[in-house]
C-alpha cells in the first residue's frame, strides 16, 4: 500500500484560471440577455465593473497584499469579455435582422454538426453565409441527411430565438435562430481536406457497419463519434443513464481517456517524453479527424494539445497555463463558445484533469492498493499483468477525475444526477479502454479484412460485455435522480466540493474510504427499502405533460392509472421514488394514455397490465408483446363492478359498463377510489378521458357521490363535465393533466370556470407539476410540485 508519503503535491492555479472563469461567466451572462442589452448599458456595466477590480487592485498592491495581480487580471478578464460578447451580441442581432429581410434561398449553410435524426428530420447546426456580408449560426431542420462539412442552398423558414429557455440557451452559444428547410436546392460538397476525411470516415464506418448490431453502433460511436448508431439504438440514454455519457460523447472526457491508454502504451516502448507526446498528439488528432473533426472535437484536441505542451516545460502548473491561455483564445475570438455545452465540459475535464489526475492516482492506489500477482504466474505473464493494472487504474483516474469536473455543468445542463456513475464508471472504464485500444487496432489492420474480422469479434464481446454492465448500472433503483428544481444548488455544491478538495488536499486512508463507502451503501439500501416497502397512503396526478397518469400508492403496492405519451412517465416515478409496480390500468387505447409504457422497461418492474373487458383484441401485436415483456405476462381484463386493491385504498370500475373496443374517449374506464383507515379517509374519481355524458352515467346511477377529488376527464376540455354534474361531485380539489403550450387549449376556461364555481381548488399538471392528495383527518392535504397559481 503507498504511504503518505506518495501523496501529490497541491497543484499551482494559475492567474489565467481566474480569467478563463471570468470571461466565460461575462460573456454567458451578456448572450443570454443580449436582447435586452443596449450598447451604452454594456459599455457603462463594463466600466463600472472594471474601474471597481482595478481599484481594488491598487488598494491591494499599497497595501502590500500578494493578491492585488488578481484582481487586476479579473478587472481586465470582466472587461475584455464583456466587450467582446457585447460585439457579438450586435453581429448577432444584424444578422438576424439580414435572414428576417432577405430569402433563406439566397444563402449558402454550410453544415457544422453530424444531423441528428428527430421526429422524421435531420437537426443539426450549419453556419448561414450571406453575399451582404452577415453571417451567423442557426439550427438547421432537414429532411435528409447531409454531410458535416458540406454547403447547402435551401428554401425555407426563418424563425429567431424568443425569450424562452430554449431561444435563451440557443443565444448563449451564439445561435440566432432556427431554420426549417422545405426544399434542397443545391448540395455542394466542403473543401478536399474535408472531402477527404470524410471518405476516410465512411470507410472506417463501412468497416465496423454500424447497423449491423448495437454492440457495432458502439464501436462506431466511440471511434468515429456516430451519433446516429447510438440513438437508433438507444445507447446514448443507457450510458446517461448511469453518468456514462462522458466516454461516448467526443469531447475533452473522451480524449482525456483515449489520452491515458495511449500514453501507457507508449510507455512501454521506453521512448522519451517529447517522442511520447508527439506520437500522442498526432494519435489524438487523427481521432478527431475520425470523428469529423466537429468543432467541439477540434477545441478539444486543441486544450489536450495545450496540456502536453505545458508538460513539456517539465511543470503541471505549466500545462494548466497552456490550457486556460488556449481557452481564453477560443473565448475571445468566439464568445459563443463559453455557452456550449460542449465547449464548457471540455475545458473542465482538461483543467480537472491538470488538477486533480495526480490526486486520482494516489487515492485510487490508497484505496484499490497494490494487488501482487499469483506466484505461479510466469515472470514475463506476471509483468504484463502489473503493466495492464497500471494502464487500467490510470485510465480509470482520468474517467473518475473527468466524470466530477464536468458534473456541475452537466447537472445545471440537464436537471439530474446518477448516483450509480462513480461505481459504474470505476467498473466499466477499464473495459472500456481495452476496447477502444483494440476497435483501434482492428482498423488499423484494414489490409488484412480476416484478421480484422477476428481483432473485431473481440471487440464485440467487449462491447456486449460493456452493454450488458451499462444495463445493470441503469437499471438499478434510482440510477439517475432526477434535480428539476434544484440543479444550479446542486451544481454549485459539487464545485464547492471540488474546490473544497483543492484547499484541504487530504491525505486518504484506503480502509476509512472503505468503510465510509459500506456506510453510504448500507444508508441507501435502507433508503431504497423505506421507498419500496414503506411508502405513504398517496394519490399523484403526474405531470407528463399532455397525457394521463395518476399513481395509486401505499407501502408496498401501487398501481398506475395510465402511463402518459412517452418516456416522461419514467422520470415521473422516479421523482415518487417508485420501484415498482402491481398493475398499470389502460384507461382506452390512445397514444397520450399507454406510450410510456415501453419507456418503464430496465427501470420500474411491473407485474401486469390491465384494460377493460373486450380491449384485449383491438390490440396489435406489437403492442402486447412490448407490456409482455415488461409484465412477463399476458394483459388482464376487468369489467363492470371489479375492484383492484391498493393497500387500504380500493378502486372500484364504474364505466364502461360494458364490453368496449377502447378506441373512442367514452370507451375510457372510470375508477371510483375510496380509501378509510383510523380516522383519515379520501374519496376520489378517476376518469381517463371520459367526458360528461359518461360521469353523468355514472352519477345518474348513484355509483359515485361526494368526493375529495376529481381527475378532471380529457384534460380539462370543454365538454369534460357539466355545472351541475361539478356541484354533485363537489370535489375539494379538481386536478387536470396537459401539456404546456398544447395545441388544444388544455384546459379549458370554460372547464375551470365550472369547477371553481362549485368550490373546488383547481390546479392542472402545466402549471403546478405534480400534484399529490394524502389522506388526513377531516380532509385531505394537497401538495405541488411548483407553485399553485391562480387561474384567469
Amino acid at each position: 500500500m503507498c504511504s503518505h508519503k506518495s501523496l501529490p503535491r497541491r497543484p499551482y492555479i494559475p492567474i489565467a484560471l481566474y480569467a478563463l472563469g471570468a470571461v466565460m461567466g461575462v460573456q454567458r451572462a451578456v448572450l443570454a440577455e443580449g436582447a435586452c442589452w443596449t450598447d451604452s448599458r454594456s459599455c457603462i456595466v463594463a466600466g463600472v465593473v472594471s474601474a471597481l477590480l482595478l481599484l481594488l487592485a491598487l488598494a491591494l498592491a499599497k497595501g502590500g497584499n500578494a493578491s492585488w495581480p488578481v484582481a487586476l487580471v479579473l478587472g481586465v478578464a470582466l472587461s475584455t469579455g464583456g466587450v467582446t460578447a457585447c460585439v457579438a451580441v450586435q453581429k448577432g442581432k444584424a444578422f438576424v435582422q439580414s435572414m428576417m429581410s432577405t430569402p433563406v434561398s439566397s444563402r449558402h449553410f454550410r453544415i457544422a454538426s453530424d444531423p441528428t435524426p428527430r421526429n422524421g428530420s435531420y437537426r443539426c447546426r450549419a453556419t448561414a453565409i450571406g453575399s451582404d456580408g452577415h453571417s451567423g449560426d442557426v439550427w438547421l431542420t432537414l429532411p435528409q441527411s447531409i454531410g458535416q462539412g458540406s454547403y447547402v442552398r435551401c428554401v425555407g423558414r426563418f424563425e429567431p430565438n424568443g425569450d424562452d429557455e430554449w431561444g435563451v440557451s440557443s443565444r448563449r452559444q451564439g445561435v440566432w435562430g432556427s431554420v426549417r428547410v422545405v426544399r434542397i436546392m443545391e448540395e455542394q460538397e466542403g473543401t478536399w481536406a474535408n472531402q477527404q476525411i470524410q471518405s476516410l470516415r465512411q470507410r472506417i464506418l463501412g468497416m465496423l457497419d454500424p447497423g449491423r448490431s448495437a454492440e457495432r453502433s458502439l464501436l462506431a460511436g466511440c471511434v468515429c463519434g456516430w451519433r446516429e448508431g447510438l440513438a437508433e439504438f438507444g445507447l446514448d440514454e443507457a450510458f446517461s443513464s448511469c453518468g456514462l455519457s462522458h466516454l461516448v460523447a467526443v469531447s475533452g472526457s473522451h480524449l482525456a481517456i483515449l489520452s491515458a491508454l495511449l500514453a501507457g502504451v507508449m510507455e512501454s516502448l521506453r521512448l522519451r517524453p517529447h517522442t511520447r507526446i508527439a506520437m500522442l498528439l498526432v494519435a489524438t488528432g487523427s481521432f478527431v479527424l475520425l470523428c469529423g473533426s466537429p468543432n467541439s472535437a477540434i477545441r478539444s484536441w486543441i486544450m489536450t494539445c495545450a496540456a502536453m505542451a505545458g508538460r513539456v516545460g517539465g511543470r503541471r502548473s505549466h500545462a494548466l497555463s497552456a490550457v486556460c491561455v488556449a481557452g481564453l483564445c477560443m473565448a475571445l475570438l468566439n464568445p459563443g463558445v463559453s455557452g456550449q455545452l460542449g465547449f464548457a465540459l471540455s475545458v473542465s475535464a482538461v483543467v480537472g484533469l491538470c488538477l486533480l489526475s495526480a490526486y486520482a492516482t494516489y487515492a485510487l492506489n490508497e484505496v484499490l492498493e497494490n494487488h501482487v500477482p499469483p506466484r505461479w504466474m510466469p515472470r514475463g505473464v506476471s509483468r504484463a499483468y502489473l503493466h495492464v493494472a497500471s494502464v487500467c487504474k490510470e485510465s480509470l483516474a482520468a474517467s473518475m477525475v473527468a466524470q466530477a469536473s464536468t458534473m456541475p455543468f452537466a447537472i445545471e445542463a440537464f436537471g439530474k444526477v446518477s448516483l450509480v456513475g462513480p461505481l459504474a464508471s470505476m467498473v466499466v472504464t477499464p473495459p472500456f479502454s481495452i476496447m477502444l485500444g483494440i476497435t483501434m487496432v482492428g482498423i488499423a489492420c484494414w489490409w488484412a479484412p480476416h484478421i480484422q474480422a477476428a481483432i473485431l469479434a473481440v471487440a464485440d464481446v467487449l462491447a456486449h460485455v460493456l452493454l450488458s454492465l451499462v444495463g445493470l448500472f441503469g437499471s438499478m433503483p434510482f440510477a439517475t435522480v432526477l434535480m428539476q428544481e434544484h440543479t444550479c444548488l446542486v451544481a454549485g455544491i459539487v464545485g464547492s466540493g471540488l474546490a473544497l478538495l483543492l484547499v484541504a488536499w487530504p491525505h486518504v486512508s484506503g480502509k476509512c474510504v472503505r468503510m465510509a463507502l459500506v456506510a453510504i451503501c448500507a444508508v441507501l439500501c435502507v433508503q431504497v427499502l423505506l421507498w419500496r416497502f414503506f411508502a405513504p397512503a398517496r394519490v399523484c396526478i403526474l405531470d407528463v405533460g399532455q397525457g394521463d397518469a395518476v399513481l395509486v400508492q401505499q407501502g408496498a403496492s401501487a398501481i398506475l392509472v395510465d402511463a402518459g405519451p412517452d418516456k416522461s412517465v419514467a422520470e415521473a416515478l422516479t421523482r415518487k421514488h417508485v420501484l415498482h409496480l402491481d398493475a398499470i390500468v389502460v384507461t382506452h387505447m390512445h397514444d397520450d394514455h399507454y406510450a410510456g409504457i415501453s419507456s418503464l422497461q430496465g427501470k420500474v418492474s411491473c407485474d401486469r397490465v390491465i384494460i377493460a373487458r373486450g380491449v384485449a383484441s383491438h390490440i396489435s401485436q406489437q403492442t402486447l408483446q412490448e407490456w409482455r415483456a415488461l409484465t412477463g405476462s399476458d394483459v388482464c381484463e376487468i369489467a363492470f363492478g371489479d375492484v383492484l386493491c391498493v393497500g387500504s385504498f380500493y378502486l372500484t370500475m364504474i364505466w364502461p359498463a360494458t364490453a368496449v373496443d377502447g378506441s373512442q374517449n367514452s370507451d375510457s374506464i372510470e375508477l371510483r377510489l375510496d380509501y378509510e383507515e383510523a380516522d383519515k379517509t379520501l374519496h376520489a374519481l378517476l376518469t381517463g378521458d371520459a367526458e360528461k355524458d359518461e360521469t353523468g352515467s355514472v352519477l345518474a346511477s348513484g355509483l359515485v357521490g361526494d368526493i375529495d377529488l376529481l381527475k378532471v376527464g380529457h384534460h380539462g376540455s370543454e365538454v369534460s363535465l357539466t355545472h351541475d354534474q361539478a356541484e354533485s361531485l363537489d370535489p375539494e380539489v379538481a386536478v387536470a393533466s396537459a401539456g404546456q403550450n398544447n395545441h388544444y387549449g388544455h384546459p379549458s376556461k370554460a372547464c375551470v370556470q365550472v369547477l371553481e364555481d362549485s368550490g373546488a381548488l383547481f390546479l392542472c399538471t402545466k402549471d403546478v407539476g405534480d400534484v399529490e392528495v394524502t389522506p388526513a383527518k377531516g380532509g385531505v392535504v394537497v401538495s405541488a410540485q411548483r407553485e399553485v397559481i391562480d387561474y384567469p
